[in-house]
């Protein structure tokens, strides 16, 4: 089994029931316009910036800054959206990859991550 289909089994388990349809709409891009991928594109990223946008503009017009606690609890919140992207993209070809020294690439890797994650914490 391909490595991003193996992705998308593991979303299946996870109660995602279009995701056969997302694995066919990826095999068949190819043959998609170009036009078509743009707009769609294009179209998907215009949420999340319509989004970051209207945010920014609320707490730019607001007469005091947010408490601290809130920016903190803002700032958990992404940093567990990008570790939730990271295993759902990364780690499923990873762990498909046989062999010692793909793991010993992929804990290494993390312990990496994590102390620089870390000495970014002390040092800035």
């Amino acid at each position: 089994m391909e490595p991003r289909a193996r992705a998308f089994d593991v979303w299946a388990r996870f109660g995602q029931p279009h995701a056969p349809q997302v694995v066919a709409n990826l095999t068949s891009a190819n043959e998609m316009p170009i036009l078509e991928v743009v707009t769609s594109s294009v179209v998907l990223a215009s949420l999340p910036a319509g989004v970051m946008l209207l945010g920014s503009l609320l707490t730019v017009m607001q007469s005091q800054p947010p408490p601290k606690a809130f920016a903190h609890a803002l700032q958990h919140f992404a940093g567990g959206i990008m570790f939730c992207a990271i295993a759902v993209e990364l780690v499923p070809p990873l762990v498909a990859a046989q062999g010692p020294k793909n793991m010993v690439g992929m804990i290494v890797g993390f312990c990496l991550g994590v102390m620089v994650m870390l000495g970014m914490s002390v040092f800035l």
